[in-house]
């Protein structure tokens, strides 16, 4: 075994009873300021790994720009309802079923895994501690003491305020990404992402997965973008079904949270 792989281990063995010990002896206080302190660092580091490799632009994908959305509900914005759901849906939507397709896996030893463990299954646990502890245990203080927005039990899920944040800001924070990522990827840095031989999802999908990669080839080098972004489309539209069973029932949440982690 490595030096590096060594180290991985001790390291991954030290946040793994970090993360457990905080959630479980602070999980109203300090265990969220662990999480802000710790995700930036993990994904920063990250950066510095992948930068050398080429892989960097994988680093734009949706995954970070939830987790972000998520660190600044978490840090910034605890009271705002726009900002809950939008961290709640992106956690246990997109997040969560990314956990079971890339099949995240805790391996100590190696370090990679462990930032793919912040990246998805860790915001998916906060988001779970915010609602089904945090927000339980504070609902009855007064509004100045409780550091989290209520919890919407009562709320009519055909209400237009539920329908409003419930649909239209959290696909339209999506498609912001959306476009952006498009342009990126598929005009501004294309010539260079294919002379550096970088590495992107949709490479990933177009390369490594043979049935993305059957389909992607069917579709032709100019169609394969769009489909590439319809798939992703899809993806987040099922994924966003389940965390609306999760936001409304306590129980499917913590079920899917279950199954999600396998």
């Amino acid at each position: 075994m490595q030096l590096k792989d060594k180290l991985s281990f001790v390291l991954g063995v030290f946040l793994c009873g970090t993360f457990a010990y905080m959630i479980g002896r602070w999980p109203n206080d300090f265990f969220y300021k662990f999480y802000l302190f710790l995700v930036p660092i993990m994904c920063l580091i990250r950066f510095i790994d992948y930068k050398p490799k080429g892989w960097h632009y994988f680093l734009i994908d949706f995954c970070y720009y939830a987790g972000a959305i998520v660190l600044m509900f978490i840090g910034f914005y605890p009271k705002s309802p726009v900002f809950y759901r939008l961290a709640f849906m992106y956690a246990n939507g997109s997040l969560a079923t990314s956990t079971a397709a890339f099949s995240n896996a805790l391996i100590f030893h190696k370090f990679d895994n462990l930032i793919s463990l912040i990246t998805h299954p860790v915001p998916l646990v906060c988001m779970w501690n915010v609602k089904q502890i945090t927000m339980y245990e504070q609902k009855d203080l007064p509004k100045s003491e409780r550091y989290f927005i209520n919890h919407p039990y009562d709320e009519s899920f055909f209400s237009k305020e539920a329908l409003y944040l419930n649909f239209v800001i959290p696909y339209g924070v999506y498609f912001l990404w959306a476009i952006a990522y498009y342009f990126i990827n598929f005009h501004f840095k294309t010539k260079k992402i294919e002379e550096r031989d970088y590495k992107t999802l949709f490479r990933y999908f177009s390369h490594s997965v043979p049935w993305a990669k059957k389909i992607i080839e069917e579709a032709g080098p100019k169609k394969s973008p769009y489909v590439f972004m319809g798939y992703h489309c899809i993806f987040f539209t099922v994924s966003h079904l389940f965390a609306l069973m999760s936001f409304y029932s306590n129980t499917m949440h913590t079920l899917l949270m279950f199954v999600w982690l396998g």
